[in-house]
């Protein structure tokens, strides 16, 4: 028997390839107007940043699908204006990174100027010892006697190095000056000059000796000392001073030049007034009833090192995210902290960054001084400034007479830098030190500044 084969109707290779050929030209057309349709729906990705220009001006940047739009320079200020069709906010702030602190190449450890001072040695080494005795009071006449008065005589000098071990301990005591001669009976004179010319000049009308100046070693049980200056006498004389005076105190003792027109001698003795160091002169002699009385005299103690700036923190970032903004916000990037101008200073701290009152970021720490210290002959190069949270960061000072400050020093452009897209917010570098040229050399242009921090930075996103 013959079976029946079912005959099946089916699409040709080339009928399908057409039909396929003619849904993908459908769908290529179609594909402007879905595009469009989404593009009208979607809010546009936008980013506006706060910055400010080398001057110290706020200048802000609006860009717009990776274009930029608009970009305004401002005052002390930049104003963020809300943005259509913006569903959410995201802000960042970024401080202004704090300053970089100073060098230092001749710093005084320890001193007395009239009350006990202990000093307890951080590290072997040598030390500086300077100590100046009191200086003695001036004599005193009464009106009518014509052989005047003389003045108190210099506090001695003495100057010299001691070796001190680590933890070692000693006490600095700084002598007061003689008292003046005359005055009441009572008082610092002891005793009235006469009131009338007698033809002898009385004890009691000369300058009271002023008081020695120590420092005690505990270690070697030594004591270092510098004599008091000698009180006045009757004949006339001017006011003596460690330099040079009328008469030489007792025990007056002189080791090397003591050059009070040295700078860094001047930073110790009287850094209020550099002009008129005082301290162990004589009292001048008066025709009056009493005699002006001694200047105290003074204990220094120097270690023989030299320190370099630390580098300044960077300032803190703060985001937030906000849904919606109605008003306008104002906005404040902060500046960078100056660095320090002055040897062994800190630098400063930075500006604070705001967005309006919904974040703040705060600024960097100033760097501290003597973030590094030696004794030896090796120059210090300043410390890098803490690192931008965009990942650059500000050089300290170098190791060279000329290249000392950190970078943006205060010395540039008045210490104002505006800041690469890489150094928001870095702190500033430390100043670098030479070592000491001697023991009573200058310590000018032998420490470096510390350089500013570089500004903080604000952005805001949005979708």
């Amino acid at each position: 028997m013959i079976k029946k084969t079912k005959i099946l109707n089916a699409f040709s290779l080339t009928e399908v390839l057409v039909t396929m050929f003619i849904i993908m030209l459908v769908i290529i057309a179609s594909a402007p107007m879905i595009t469009r349709k989404n593009a009208k729906n979607k809010a546009p990705h936008g980013v506006w940043e706060c910055y400010l220009d080398a001057n110290g001006k706020h200048i802000s940047k609006i860009t717009i699908d990776s274009q930029e739009e608009k970009t305004e320079t401002g005052g002390d200020y930049c104003t963020f204006k809300p943005q259509a069709n913006a569903k959410n906010y995201t802000v960042m702030a970024i401080g202004g990174g704090g300053g970089g602190a100073s060098g230092t190449a001749f710093s005084m450890d320890a001193a007395s100027f009239g009350t006990l001072a202990g000093y307890q040695a951080p590290a072997k080494g040598d030390y500086l010892v300077l100590i100046v005795g009191g200086g003695g009071g001036g004599a005193a006449l009464t009106k009518g006697d014509w052989k005047g008065a003389r003045g108190g005589g210099a506090g001695g000098i003495y100057r010299t190095t001691i070796n001190l071990n680590k933890d070692d301990y000693v006490v600095l005591e700084a002598g007061m000056g003689g008292a003046g001669g005359g005055g009441d009976a009572d008082t610092e004179g002891g005793a009235a000059c006469p009131t009338e010319p007698t033809g002898r000049w009385a004890d009691a009308c000369k300058g009271e000796d002023g008081y020695p100046s120590k420092i005690y070693v505990y270690s070697s049980n030594k004591t270092y000392t510098a004599e008091g200056g000698k009180g006045g006498s009757q004949n006339i004389g001017a006011a003596g001073s460690p330099t040079h005076g009328a008469q030489k105190a007792a025990g007056y003792k002189l080791e090397g030049k003591i050059d009070y027109n040295n700078a860094a001698l001047k930073d110790f003795i009287n850094s209020d007034n550099k002009s008129a160091v005082s301290f162990g002169f004589g009292g001048k002699g008066t025709l009056n009833d009493v005699g002006e009385p001694g200047r105290p005299g003074v204990v220094m103690l120097v270690s023989n090192s030299h320190h370099a700036g630390g580098g300044g923190k960077r300032g803190t970032t703060a985001y937030t995210t906000l849904e919606k903004i109605t008003d306008e916000v104002k906005v404040h990037v902060g500046q960078g902290g100056a660095g320090a101008i002055t040897e062994d200073t800190n630098g400063e701290q930075g500006e604070n960054s705001s967005f309006g009152y919904y974040v703040t970021a705060k600024g960097g720490e100033g760097g501290k001084t003597r973030y590094k210290s030696t004794s030896s002959n090796d120059p210090l190069g300043g410390e890098e400034g803490a690192i931008s949270p965009y990942g650059d960061s500000i050089s300290g000072g170098g190791t060279t007479m000329f290249h000392l400050n950190g970078q943006n020093d205060m010395d540039q452009n008045d210490g104002i830098a505006a800041a690469t897209e890489t150094q928001y917010g870095a702190g500033g570098g430390g100043g670098s030190s030479l070592p000491r040229m001697g023991s009573t050399g200058s310590s000018e242009n032998r420490w470096g500044k510390g350089g500013r921090g570089m500004p903080g930075y604000v952005r805001v996103e949005w979708n």
